[in-house]
């Protein structure tokens, strides 16, 4: 009888699930529905179901500003249709801490902004230096790159360290039409160029020291990834796919240390990266064929692994 009680619940608990989910199907989210429904309590098993639920929506890059209010970004604060690789994670970690609409909402801009002024300039826009910093500090995250170890127990970790020059990345983009077209959907204007320049004064260059996981050290002795090595972290960790020497600065101003971020989905001995392909869609993907397929290029240098905690009380 117990058994068949345990068996009901469970059937139960899924039944919900499930009608949660097709309220997030195929992005077409109904917020107020999805959180009347949902009731799973474990941060883990919510990360999967609703990546899961979101696989198949558009690719689109920069999709996101301060809303039609603002002067300079005015693209919504956020969608739930389609996706760049950070907005993706962004979506599910906010819905998948979030208890109602309204505490979404509140943890969606405290993830992509580093201040109470939710604007363009405190916006989380580098991913090394401004989201995992500020998210780590604000308890969303753990970095936990340096805490994973080959079979002999040694870590593996090693340090990436590139300059970020925000000053020169504002000037960039206050002289570069084309780039501000795909930041902001627009051309270039003298306010925008105004606004920009007088952030560029008030911004830093920042040094990124960033924890790694380099591509030799995921391979074994036969140079295959090590299926060991992935099973030590987490199942739904969010993976960051970290560059060396990347030379993006001629572009943007700035060399950057970070070029992608998706979640690693483990089943059984399995391993999925999830994430929003460019000029693509959301979609699955072999991990280790993934990063088999990235190794080719000369600057992937590995992998920063961030571990997904508990929502901090910001009601």
């Amino acid at each position: 009888m117990a058994n068949k009680k345990k068996i009901s619940a469970f059937i139960s608990v899924n039944l919900i699930l499930v009608n949660a989910l097709l309220c997030l199907a195929y992005g077409k989210i109904n917020l107020s529905e999805y959180y009347s429904q949902t009731q799973e309590r474990f941060v883990t098993n919510k990360i999967i179901r609703i990546s899961k639920s979101l696989i198949g929506s558009p690719y689109s890059e920069f999709p996101l500003g301060e809303g039609k209010d603002s002067k300079l970004v005015s693209k919504p604060i956020y969608l739930l249709d389609e996706f760049d690789c950070l907005t993706y994670v962004e979506t599910v970690l906010a819905l998948s801490l979030s208890k109602t609409k309204e505490n979404f909402e509140k943890i969606y801009s405290d993830l992509k902004y580093n201040s109470q002024e939710n604007d363009f300039f405190h916006r989380n826009h580098f991913t090394s230096v401004d989201w995992n910093y500020f998210n780590q500090k604000k308890g969303y995250l753990t970095d936990i790159t340096k805490t994973i170890k080959d079979k002999n127990g040694r870590v593996i970790a090693e340090i990436n360290t590139t300059l970020i020059d925000k000053p020169s990345w504002y000037k960039k983009i206050a002289t570069s039409n084309t780039l501000w077209q795909r930041y902001a959907g627009r051309n270039l204007t003298e306010y925008d160029k105004a606004e920009l320049k007088r952030f560029m004064r008030k911004a830093k260059a920042q040094k990124s020291q960033l924890s790694y996981i380099p591509i030799s050290k995921l391979r074994n002795n036969v140079k295959r990834i090590d299926l060991s090595v992935l099973e030590k972290i987490p199942d739904a960790s969010i993976v960051e796919i970290v560059r060396k020497n990347w030379r993006t600065k001629k572009i943007l101003g700035t060399e950057l240390d970070i070029s992608h971020i998706g979640f690693l989905i483990k089943n059984n001995n399995e391993f999925t990266f999830r994430h929003a392909h460019q000029g693509d869609r959301v979609v699955d993907i072999d991990f280790s064929k993934y990063l088999e397929q990235i190794s080719k290029q000369a600057s992937f240098a590995g992998i920063n692994i961030q571990k997904i905690n508990t929502a901090p009380d910001i009601t």
